[in-house]
């Protein structure tokens, strides 16, 4: 479907549509005034207000900008949008050129996208000279006139305005589908009924906008061009932002006093090490999940991803429970415990990590690294590389975490000098 482009304004001129065969739907043309059924049309005062509140919040970006809840991904058949905002919300997409709009075959009919969703939109195809096959990307995320997550392109609020002119100046008596928003007064896909909309979308939007400047550095750092990238791209961009990840986490861990040395237990826990057993009693409000290893001093750097093992390693330590490590060998009795931990508090989980842990990691990363470079990483699996790229941003912009992880250890040091 192509459809011609009028400039944004409150003083609006009549705009035609064109039907297009060659982009995969079927076109509609405005109806007049006589033949439609007005009674069903939400008023031009609504649609006005739509704009007024979208332009106040800023929740809207040049031709060629992506909206910051997606991360979109170029694939053999067009592109595949990656959800990354709150909620379902209604996503539309064209490629506008030369004053024409061509839309990608699933985007005419609004497609909803659910939270982690990943969807393909398939390229227009043409079948004679016209079309858009260099366009510009052209997105509107959220229904016409309502609350929800809402993005869209400077060119489709400018069309939108054109067609809202021409509604009240009667020259047309229908929106296009592509901008029916039905009633105005009808909860609508992720709305938050009752809170200021424009207040709403400018906060929201702000998380959103934090999260796409990491991903973007980590676009630069690992030397992607293209802000549109293929899956290895993306793969790339991923392995980078796991970089950030770590090296931020390593810094947290170091302001937070979360960082033991060879001989030194976990805050959280009253250790006893006995020849063959180590005890973890929780003395924390807090569930704990636990990796436990016995050092060596093989310098081997197969072995030193195999040091002296329990029976069990990694495990669940509830609140106010404990667990008991056994069945490492005997030669292992004299070297020194090295802990992972990490709380299970999902909305803001706190860390400790021996050192020499922490170095172990390090050096078998590096050895994967190595390994990557000589043989290649192989495919990764999609759904993995959208949940890290959803997921890692925002640990990467959460600049209070170190002086928060800081206060807690402090309060466990207290509590178990209380013991």
């Amino acid at each position: 479907m192509k459809t011609a482009i009028s400039p944004w304004r409150l003083a609006f001129v009549p705009v035609i549509f064109l039907a297009c065969a060659a982009c995969g739907r079927t076109g509609q043309t405005p109806v007049p005034a006589a033949e439609s059924e007005s009674a069903k049309i939400p008023s031009v005062e609504a649609r006005k207000a739509w704009l007024r509140d979208v332009e106040a919040a800023g929740v809207t970006g040049p031709p060629g900008a992506l909206p910051p809840m997606l991360v979109v991904e170029k694939t053999g058949i067009g592109l595949k949008l990656h959800h990354f905002g709150d909620g379902p919300m209604c996503v539309r997409v064209a490629r506008v050129e030369d004053g024409e709009r061509c839309w990608f075959a699933r985007a005419e009919e609004c497609e909803i996208l659910r939270n982690g969703e990943s969807v393909d939109f398939v390229e227009p195809v043409t079948d004679h000279a016209g079309g858009c096959p260099n366009g510009t990307l052209e997105f509107r995320v959220g229904e016409p006139l309502g609350s929800g997550t809402t993005w869209w392109t400077e060119s489709a609020l400018e069309e939108f305005a054109a067609n809202t002119q021409a509604l009240e100046d009667g020259d047309i008596d229908e929106p296009p589908p592509w901008e029916d928003g039905g009633d105005a007064e009808a909860p609508r896909r992720g709305e938050r009924r009752g809170e200021n909309r424009v207040e709403y979308w400018r906060s929201q939007n702000a998380r959103f906008e934090e999260a796409a400047k990491i991903r973007e550095e980590a676009r630069i750092l690992a030397g992607e061009e293209d802000p549109i990238p293929t899956q290895e791209s993306f793969a790339r961009q991923l392995e980078t932002l796991l970089l950030l990840e770590r090296e931020k986490l390593w810094a947290d861990l170091e302001f937070a006093g979360a960082i033991g040395e060879p001989g030194d237990m976990p805050p959280m826990f009253v250790v006893v090490d006995r020849r063959g057993t180590v005890t973890l009693k929780n003395i924390t409000e807090l569930s704990y999940s636990v990796t436990l290893k016995r050092s060596t001093n093989h310098i081997d750097p197969m072995r030193t991803y195999n040091p002296c093992r329990f029976n069990v390693e990694s495990f669940q330590v509830r609140k106010g429970g404990g667990i008991e490590f056994s069945g490492f060998p005997d030669s292992c009795d004299a070297g020194s415990l090295r802990f992972q931990i990490r709380s299970e508090d999902s909305q803001d989980p706190i860390e400790w990590w021996s050192r020499a842990a922490i170095e172990e990691y390090k050096e078998k990363s590096a050895f994967n690294a190595m390994l990557i470079a000589r043989e290649g990483s192989g495919p990764k699996r999609v759904n993995e590389i959208v949940w890290q790229m959803r997921h890692l941003p925002p640990i990467l912009n959460d600049t209070d975490r170190a002086e928060r992880w800081r206060r807690a250890i402090e309060e466990f040091k207290e509590l178990r000098r209380a013991q």
